[in-house]
């Protein structure tokens, strides 16, 4: 009976397995639910903040750019070519998300060798799992983050603010040329995708350079429908200054964006799990059935065979 016991004690096993799956599938889903609000709610906000700057009227003359300038240079200035290029990548914290991870570092890969003719890329993971890839497949471009990493996205404010913080530092410590973010995107329950994004010089990319246009010109089509003002009118006062109030609202955005790549990468990782932990769930069920069936077929065939052996000993003894 020891081919017996093999197969149970499987069909044990494959059973505890599925119930652990079913349990982290539950958990994610109750997870999920609350990082969509958070993410939805982020999302919003950043939309609040990037319309609000495009839609103002400030009219900032080239003396009140230059002062923000000079306290944000971070925002402004041009990639240095000779410097490395850091690469934030936010992936997953925890195993059972599926290929949900690969395709994020795989993203921070394609990204580094699309700059890798400007400037040297050097990866900067902020999650476990992106940690032990890189450290594992890229350790001589893998850098340090120290304090910034393994954390459990439950306060992506907070993680987004010391790491905007970090990147700063490393730009003014002249270490770094620019800093970009890799992170997951949440679409739908089943889709979860990877994007890339420069966070330092923040006004880099087409989007952002239409938003210092805005800060600029003051132009903008929604703005001259909705806001007519006549040409005596005077700039608004704002307290305690006005570069102040811009120069805080620049660095407001910057934060939500950081903040918003933590709570998509989050979110599309309890997505992941859950779709992972569903087909393991399923997958299970399918073996525990299959075994079952092939232990009552064995089990059904040894009985079958010492039946057989009765019935040929007793036939042997009544013919004697």
């Amino acid at each position: 009976m020891a081919g017996l016991k093999d197969i149970k004690d499987r069909i044990r096993s494959v059973g505890a397995t599925q119930k652990l799956t079913s349990a982290m599938k539950l958990i994610a889903t109750a997870r999920l639910r609350h990082a969509l609000d958070a993410m939805f709610a982020i999302r919003e906000y950043e939309e609040s903040l990037l319309n609000a700057i495009r839609q103002a009227k400030f009219g900032l003359d080239q003396q009140t750019l230059a002062n923000i300038s000079e306290q944000l240079p971070w925002y402004f200035t041009k990639r240095k070519s000779k410097k490395p290029h850091a690469i934030l990548v936010i992936g997953a914290n925890k195993g059972l998300c599926g290929a949900y991870n690969l395709s994020i570092v795989r993203e921070a890969v394609r990204f580094a060798q699309k700059h890798k003719n400007e400037q040297e890329a050097r990866f900067i993971p902020l999650t476990t799992k992106a940690s032990e890839y890189f450290l594992k497949n890229e350790p001589k471009r893998t850098g340090d983050s120290p304090g910034l990493g393994f954390h459990n996205n439950t306060n992506c404010s907070d993680i987004a603010a010391f790491a905007l913080d970090q990147a700063v530092s490393w730009l003014l410590g002249n270490d770094w040329g620019a800093v970009s973010v890799v992170c997951g995107v949440y679409v739908n329950a089943l889709v979860q995708k990877a994007r890339s994004f420069t966070l330092f010089p923040f006004f880099s990319s087409s989007s952002d350079k239409a938003v210092m246009d805005a800060f600029a010109s003051g132009s903008s089509d929604t703005s001259e429908q909705q806001y007519k003002h006549s040409p005596h009118d005077s700039q608004p006062k704002i307290e305690p200054s006005f570069i102040t109030a811009i120069t805080s609202l620049v660095h407001t955005v910057a934060c939500v964006k950081m903040c918003r790549a933590f709570a998509e990468s989050a979110t599309g990782e309890h997505a992941a799990r859950i779709t992972t932990t569903d087909g393991a769930k399923k997958n299970a069920e399918t073996l525990i059935k299959s075994l079952t069936l092939k232990y009552n077929r064995t089990r059904q065939a040894r009985i079958t065979s010492e039946l057989i052996e009765i019935i040929a000993g007793t036939n042997a003894m009544t013919q004697e």
